[in-house]
């Protein structure tokens, strides 16, 4: 039976089979990557390939990026990237085993030079050059209550998480209840921590973190918003999506520990089995017990030449993350 490939310009156009292909991630789901496509319009493509029934997926959209952000150098060049435009850790692609060799032949094919994001494993694609990025912080979830997870923790780690507890004890937490509350100054806390950031890849506008589902907590010092968080619950999933805050008060309040902690007791509250914390700021969450869920990137290009140098650096442009060898546990 012959492969069939369809190609969408629009997630409004994708066929409700689609969602079935997803597996699992949310975020190639047709809600969500129309959410996206409205928030962040970026040439996305969305591709459906069958084999006498629909078996792999993959979205696609087109950036100008550094191929070399993990090193000292700089080399922007316009990319066409397999992946979902939200900068989140969950990948662009879903692949049947059917057809999972015609997906990789038809990423592999893309003109000019393409990026393959937050892959699971280093042997999903072949004919490109494979890498470490950042990887994602999890969190399992074996506590009663918030107690106990501090109960369990070695002497030292307890001493930091009770300190900024203490530190952070002035800050009070209120969810919105509705997301569309979510204003100017919350995002400029969103924004601060973009500007921040040594990883930037997507920008994202007001009404994604509006309409996304899952619920907002924003964090007051009086009547002063300081920071925010953004999570979403999916199959016993807690997944921390983006946050916010005010620097000035962050030293002294503790503002982003106390918002990884609020996470922390929220999700032990909603009898979820793990929290994904995302990519970034690994050293604090391995210290708050996370443990790293690697991720690769690939990298290819149409040109022979340019292809072939990818390969040989791989190694060099890979993400080298701070060692987990944080024993935060007593057993």
């Amino acid at each position: 039976m012959s492969i069939e490939v369809k190609v969408f310009d629009s997630a409004e156009e994708l066929p409700p089979e689609w969602d079935a292909l997803t597996r699992g991630n949310v975020f190639l789901e047709r809600a969500s990557l129309s959410i996206v496509e409205r928030s962040n319009p970026c040439s996305q493509q969305y591709v459906l390939i069958s084999n006498g029934s629909p078996d792999s997926i993959f979205a696609t959209y087109r950036r100008d990026l550094d191929l070399l952000a993990f090193t000292k150098g700089r080399m922007t060049t316009p990319v066409t990237v397999v992946g979902v435009a939200c900068s989140v850790s969950a990948p662009g692609f879903s692949f049947g085993a059917k057809t999972s060799g015609r997906a990789s032949e038809l990423i592999s094919g893309i003109d000019g030079a393409s990026l393959v994001l937050n892959a699971m494993s280093q042997t999903e694609l072949k004919g490109l050059a494979t890498g470490k990025t950042l990887p994602s912080c999890e969190l399992e979830l074996a506590w009663e209550d918030f107690d106990h997870y501090l109960s369990s923790m070695r002497s030292h780690y307890r001493y930091e998480m009770l300190k900024t507890l203490k530190l952070g004890s002035a800050l009070t937490v209120r969810c919105l209840p509705d997301n569309k509350e979510y204003g100017d100054e919350l995002h400029q806390l969103y924004l601060n921590v973009y500007e921040k950031s040594d990883y930037k890849l997507e920008r994202l506008a007001p009404d994604f973190l509006r309409e996304f589902p899952g619920e907002i907590y924003v964090f007051s010092l009086a009547d002063k918003e300081v920071g925010f968080v953004k999570a979403f619950e999916t199959g016993k999933r807690l997944t921390f999506l983006f946050g916010g805050l005010d620097y000035d008060f962050n030293v002294e309040y503790r503002v982003y520990l106390n918002m990884l902690r609020f996470l922390v007791k929220e999700g032990i509250r909603r009898k979820c089995e793990v929290i994904d914390f995302g990519q970034t700021a690994e050293d604090v969450k391995l210290k708050m017990g996370c443990r790293y869920s690697e991720r690769y990137v690939y990298a290819g290009h149409s040109r022979a030449a340019l292809k072939w140098g990818l390969k040989a650096c791989a190694g060099f442009l890979s993400y080298k993350p701070p060692e987990d060898n944080y024993h935060v546990f007593k057993s």
